[in-house]
């Protein structure tokens, strides 16, 4: 984790350090669409709306994101897997 010393937009507090994953996950490897959220959570944070169903869900914060991906494993999974 972190990034090169060179790169743009490092932060002056990143370290870079290895990291070993102990379980295994699934990610998606396209962008979540407005339409995707709004099937699972009944509503769209997107400020460009209007843009269409097929854009990419913005305005959403770590704590969304991750709250859409425990719901999205529950609904695939079992929320009690």
């Amino acid at each position: 984790m972190g990034s090169p010393a060179g790169e743009t937009g490092r932060g002056a507090n990143e370290v870079r350090h290895s990291v070993t994953l102990t379980r295994r996950f699934q990610m998606s490897p396209l962008l979540i669409t407005q339409q995707q959220w709004q099937a699972l959570f009944q509503n769209n944070p997107s400020q460009h709306s209007s843009c269409g169903p097929r854009c990419p869900v913005e305005r959403v914060n770590w704590f969304e994101a991750l709250a859409y991906a425990n719901a999205l494993s529950a609904q695939y999974y079992g929320a009690g897997k």
